[in-house]
């Protein structure tokens, strides 16, 4: 298991999709989620979107379940024993829970240090009102955590939203691939 960790908007899920397109070695491990499904997500793609009564009845199906954002996220217990590589995203308030549960978890920091790019791309997501600005108030909040706990990474990834940063970060999993 290889996990990006960072701040909403700083494209783990662009980096994750990213690199599992370009190379068919590693799996996208997909969190299941009762929030609604933005306008350029796939259900079945990004993630598992179910409403919140089917998201509660298929519990037994699930671990690492925490609330972020008024939402419940988690993954299905199967992906851990598949024997394949997954390429997974995670709120860093989960990673000690995900470690204990999975131990040799590789993580990833996926940093930017431009706030207001971070707050431009969570602009730009078909989510209500109150959820973008919520988010964006938490960002410098959640940019301080992760960096006073930057320790806990095994890697840190520098993100600029452009083709360099996608592929240096193809090559970063080539040598994390070969590592392992």
């Amino acid at each position: 298991m290889i996990l990006l960790i960072g701040v909403s908007g700083s494209g783990k899920s662009t980096l994750r999709n990213y690199a599992t397109d370009a190379n068919k070695n590693i799996n996208r491990l997909l969190a299941v989620t009762d929030r609604p499904i933005r306008k350029n997500e796939e259900n079945g793609k990004d993630k598992f979107f179910f409403s919140e009564n089917e998201f509660n009845s298929r519990k037994s199906e699930f671990c690492l379940i925490n609330e972020l954002y008024q939402h419940n996220y988690a993954f299905f217990k199967k992906y851990f024993s598949s024997g394949k590589t997954y390429l997974g995203e995670l709120h860093y308030t989960a990673i000690n829970e995900f470690k204990q549960f999975h131990e040799s978890t590789i993580t990833i920091y996926i940093r930017v240090t431009d706030i207001s790019l971070i707050t431009s791309k969570i602009k730009l997501r078909d989510t209500n009102k109150n959820q973008i600005e919520e988010r964006i108030s938490a960002l410098e909040k959640e940019m301080d955590e992760l960096e006073k706990r930057i320790e806990i990474f095994d890697y840190v990834f520098e993100n600029n939203y452009d083709e360099k940063s996608k592929n240096d970060f193809l090559v970063l999993l080539e040598k994390i691939l070969e590592e392992i």
